[in-house]
């Protein structure tokens, strides 16, 4: 029979501390397990279980472990920390604060303790009291590394960026090669706007740590902002060689190849990224909104990318949404979501729908997904009745905040595009739901009923197979325009004075394809010494990589001009006075730029196509009797802009009336646009009552 007090147990206590010590955890655990079987009580084995269970990840047996050797030994400060840590670890953190302070009521120069306190006051957002911590247990021993970059930690997390960079050279002062200080006083240089400074630091930690993939990852972020495209891409991939499984930098990846025309591979690294996060909705709207640029992926395969998003997230479609009879006279209610109420595309075509409801009939709801409050911002809201803040609500409260309006009629503005709610959707927040205006193609959601749009842009059957939804087709046209009557414009063509046709497209560098650079330069080839006006990104690497592309085709320099972006509208809008003929692009047609264009008194040449985003343009011209500016091919293309160059009567006339037909059309009629929606909202509503 074994007792506490006899040599066999000694023996096997301190061979066990041995075992311990070495980091022979499995044998050590086995020797503990063994003693204890014997003697329940003995505090040294529980001690050291609790550990070997801490450190392996066994919370709930490490807290029964540590609770018992402290039954046993209840005066000793290391076993309440490491209590205090298990408890952290169970996100138990009001308990692991009280029992870190009575560790450091036993020993109150305990320094272990003090840094266990301030990760559970840090972890309950009780920062100031952490830091004050932290500072004690720096005074206690100031040459520990760690506990310094714990302090700069907290200061970053409080916004004393200062602070923080200070604390973190100190951290980096005791260890020059304790890289996580580098690393995030790196991140604290990035926040200060140091870019340059970031990336020294940056690739100090990569001399310190070459295989860390988060260094490169990083660094590249920095390049990416300053618009150092080829080094971003370079690093993103040298990240990825270190840990493939970098779901981030796959999809930054991704979205910095769609920023310079590389779509091909902007698809396939967004399909990398969905392999190890398939239910990250932001990535997959962000590769379905690039395959609408890429003019090598069929309308049918397209379709079907966005049916797999519905595949991802129709779980969340739990809700049975039974239209209840309404009290005789009730308001029909109709909710709006969009990030773009602000000074954005979407907000001037939505504002004559916002601004003409009839209130007898409709009571309307906008739900804004955006921190940015701009002039536009406050005109919408006198406009809507409702109006909603839901920036930094997560999906769950905005779809409660839905269901508690009792909202009739949702519908989205955004699609796929950035800041979009579709998951809200998904999870079908409203009995009937409607996409609208803020993107050019299918959502893919089979919780999406319908799809507001004109008979021009999407003729045929209301039951396309292209789309998940239900066509709701306009007669007229599916957008209604707001053009500024402050903006004045020349009476006269370029043409006349520059003695050469100037042809031009401010639209997204994104959608200039390589179909769409071929065509433009084989007019100006066409057409002896015509121009080619192009409206810039802000990106200088963007503007390079485009210019060349021209030049490849024969283009001379002194034939292409790119201006920089305009900040303000009104300087925006008179660059249109240095065109003769706005050239469309294809297949994603401009919508915002044509209307800008016609209403700057330059007609618009466009391509119509085979689904929606290549005939809004079209549907534009349409709705003015332009149909003389509508190619179906190609050829047609060119051939309409060598005519227009040589035609300057035309073009000298549609100057100078062009703007008072747009003004005279369907096209800026918000009442007679807004009376046919709201017919068509009370029609689909008793359709499904």
């Amino acid at each position: 029979m074994y007792n506490k007090n006899n040599n066999l147990i000694k023996e096997s206590i301190n061979i066990l501390i041995t075992s311990f010590q070495k980091g022979k955890y499995k044998e050590a655990e086995t020797l503990a397990k063994n003693i204890l079987k014997n003697i329940p009580d003995e505090p040294i084995s529980w001690k050291i279980l609790g550990i070997i269970y801490l450190t392996s990840g066994r919370f709930n047996k490490a807290l029964y472990a540590n609770q018992r050797a402290l039954k046993l030994e209840p005066n000793v400060p290391d076993t309440y920390n490491n209590l205090a840590i298990t408890f952290y670890n169970l996100g138990r953190y009001e308990e692991a604060i009280k029992t870190s302070k009575e560790a450091l009521k036993i020993d109150k120069n305990f320094v272990q303790a003090y840094g266990t306190l301030a990760d559970n006051l840090k972890a309950t957002n009780k920062y100031q009291d952490a830091i004050l911590y932290l500072k004690q247990a720096i005074k206690l021993d100031p040459n520990k590394v760690e506990t310094h970059a714990s302090l700069a930690d907290l200061f970053h997390k409080i916004g004393k960026l200062d602070d923080a960079l200070y604390t973190y050279e100190n951290a980096i002062k005791l260890n020059s090669n304790y890289y996580p200080a580098y690393l995030n006083k790196a991140i604290v240089l990035n926040d200060m706007g140091r870019f340059f400074d970031a990336m020294d630091v940056y690739n100090q930690v990569i001399k310190i740590k070459p295989d860390l993939a988060i260094s490169y990852f990083n660094l590249a972020n920095v390049q990416k902002k300053l618009n150092n495209v080829e080094d971003a891409v370079t690093n993103y991939q040298k990240a990825l060689e270190f840990n493939p499984n970098l779901t981030d930098a796959h999809y930054n990846l991704a979205n910095t190849f769609a920023n310079i025309g590389q779509l091909k591979k902007a698809d396939q690294s967004y399909d990398k990224a969905l392999k190890i996060n398939p239910k990250n909705p932001k990535i997959w709207s962000n590769k379905l909104l690039n395959l609408n640029y890429n003019e090598n992926f069929s309308s049918e395969y397209i379709f079907n990318q966005h049916r797999l998003f519905d595949k991802q997230f129709s779980f969340l479609n739990k809700n049975k949404n039974n239209i209840k009879n309404k009290i005789k006279n009730s308001r029909l209610r109709i909710g709006y979501v969009s990030p773009d109420f602000r000074k954005h595309s979407v907000a001037y075509f939505i504002k004559a729908l916002l601004k003409n409801h009839n209130r007898r009939l409709i009571e309307t709801f906008c739900y804004y997904n955006n921190y940015i409050i701009d002039e536009t911002t406050e005109l919408l809201k006198t406009y809507c009745e409702n109006w909603r803040s839901i920036f930094e609500m997560d999906d769950k409260d905005v779809f409660r905040k839905i269901k508690d309006d009792s909202i009739d009629i949702l519908v989205d503005l955004s699609g796929h595009t950035p800041g979009n709610k579709l998951l809200v959707f998904a999870s079908k927040a409203a009995p009937i739901q409607i996409t609208y205006l803020g993107y050019p193609n299918t959502t893919g959601l089979s919780s999406m009923d319908y799809r507001l749009t004109d008979k021009y842009a999407d003729p045929g059957d209301s039951s396309d197979p292209l789309f998940s939804e239900k066509l709701i087709k306009l007669d007229k046209s599916f957008l209604c325009y707001s053009g500024n009557d402050d903006i004045s414009f020349n009476k006269t063509i370029p043409q006349n004075k520059n003695n050469f046709i100037t042809f031009g497209s401010f639209n997204n560098f994104k959608k200039i394809s390589a179909n769409v650079i071929k065509t433009w330069s084989n007019i100006l080839l066409s057409i002896p010494n015509s121009h080619l006006i192009l409206k810039s990104s802000e990106n200088i690497f963007d503007k390079n990589f485009l210019l060349k592309k021209f030049f490849d085709q024969g283009i001379k320099k002194e034939n292409i001009k790119i201006i920089d972006k305009q900040i303000h509208a009104q300087d925006h809008m008179k660059l249109y006075d240095e065109i003769d003929v706005a050239l469309d692009t294809f297949p994603y047609n401009g919508t915002t730029t044509t209307f800008e264009s016609l209403w700057m008194g330059v007609p618009v040449i466009t391509l119509s196509g085979n689904n929606h985003m290549c005939r809004v343009s079209s549907s534009i011209l349409k709705n003015l009797n332009l149909n003389n500016f509508i190619a179906y091919n190609v050829n047609d293309y060119q051939k309409i802009a060598i005519k227009m160059s040589s035609d300057k009567e035309y073009l000298l006339e549609l100057k100078i009336g062009l703007r008072e037909e747009l003004k005279k059309s369907n096209l800026c009629d918000g009442k007679s646009f807004t009376r046919e929606v709201e017919e068509k909202f009370y029609q689909i509503y008793y359709e499904n009552k």
